[in-house]
């Protein structure tokens, strides 16, 4: 966060283009290009600087201009641990919020700080809804991973 105070704007925009709402007032803005695209752009371009994709799963997917890999992606998977006294499986979800360190310092921050909301607000979902199934069923954890 630190690297943001100096730019409380971005970090708007940033959080309006995670949060699905459209802004169409300062140098960023925020527009919605179908139900599960929304795009990022200075204003008075048609170029799209940032475009986010939400799967059906609600999964995010964060691309640099016309990039064909993502910068910011999130995937699950089950971590299974077998306790010998029980003689059974603990299964335990964890979501990856991957995000890449690349070269451009600023398009790195970038990509770290959004991975850093996409973390809080699914860490806030999974505290705010508890499993219906189980509600004394562990929340699921959300990490952050660096790639090159």
């Amino acid at each position: 966060m630190e690297e943001f105070e100096n730019c409380p704007l971005l970090e708007i925009t940033l959080s309006k283009l995670l949060n699905k709402t459209q802004k169409d007032w300062g140098y960023l803005q925020v527009e919605k290009k179908e139900d599960s695209i929304y795009v990022l752009r200075l204003a008075g371009s048609d170029e799209n600087m940032l475009t986010l994709y939400f799967d059906e799963n609600n999964f995010f997917r964060l691309y640099w201009y016309s990039s064909s890999q993502p910068s910011v992606s999130v995937g699950s998977k089950i971590n299974r641990t077998y306790n010998k006294t029980t003689k059974k499986f603990k299964t335990d979800k964890i979501y990856e919020v991957c995000y890449k360190e690349t070269s451009n310092p600023i398009l790195a921050s970038i990509n770290k700080r959004f991975a850093q909301l996409i973390r809080d607000k699914m860490t806030d979902y999974f505290r705010s809804h508890p499993s219906e199934k189980d509600p004394t069923k562990k929340i699921p954890s959300v990490v952050l991973v660096a790639q090159q």
